[in-house]
């Protein structure tokens, strides 16, 4: 009987073999996408021109949003002039104070110098205080006094360009940072950290999409 039975228990185990490989290629092929295209529906004001392409950055204060808006600063440098982008922190309860910052940085013209050393601090919610210590530290190192800094922190315009940002993330149905949204038709959010190479080549495609859809359409 073991003689009879022994070439069925050869085949058998070569079937639950070969069916465990085919469980993992289908499990690896079933791998998440690194970046998730969402279509708007019905599509959102891009407040640009109609012969322009407007491409809305959002930004927490982590890792991967920092890698991010370097390489947007150097994709900029040949997207074309049609490319209109819009820098706009992504407005939670933890990063309110850097979200704040950022605007006040825009509201006295020192966005770009201010931006890189937000990434620095560390929101502290259980000592407000000490966060707006190191927050005017920072803007002190670029020549704005503590009286200058609190005067635009607490100006309508900054607290209208928070405004601005968050009915902009609700607008374009952003929950999560980094993410783009270009012309008001697609958003686009990585899936990991890692993926903002992907992110990038997503945004090229998606930009040239919409070129050709503003140049239907002049």
């Amino acid at each position: 009987m073991l003689v009879y039975y022994f070439p069925m228990i050869k085949h058998y185990t070569l079937f639950i073999a070969l069916l465990g490989c085919a469980t993992f290629a289908g499990n690896a092929s079933a791998a998440p996408p690194a970046v998730v295209t969402s279509r708007l529906v019905p599509t959102q004001p891009s407040g640009t021109g109609a012969e322009q392409v407007g491409v809305v950055v959002f930004f927490d204060f982590g890792a991967a949003s920092h890698a991010l808006l370097k390489r947007i600063d150097q994709w900029a440098e040949s997207a074309g002039n049609e490319v209109v982008i819009d820098r706009e922190p992504f407005v939670t309860q933890l990063d309110m104070p850097l979200a704040r910052a950022f605007v006040t940085s825009r509201t006295l013209g020192v966005t770009n110098p201010i931006l890189n050393g937000l990434f620095n601090i560390k929101a502290n919610p259980a000592d407000p205080q000490a966060t707006q210590k190191q927050l005017q530290s920072l803007f002190k190192t670029w020549g704005i006094g503590e009286v200058e800094f609190d005067a635009a922190w607490n100006a309508p315009v900054t607290g209208n360009g928070l405004t601005r940002a968050r009915s902009l993330a609700q607008r374009y149905g952003v929950t999560q940072a980094p993410a783009i949204v270009v012309d008001g038709i697609w958003r686009l959010t990585p899936t990991n950290p890692n993926a903002i190479g992907a992110l990038i080549q997503a945004l090229n495609d998606k930009v040239g999409k919409a070129a050709l859809i503003a140049s239907e359409n002049q």
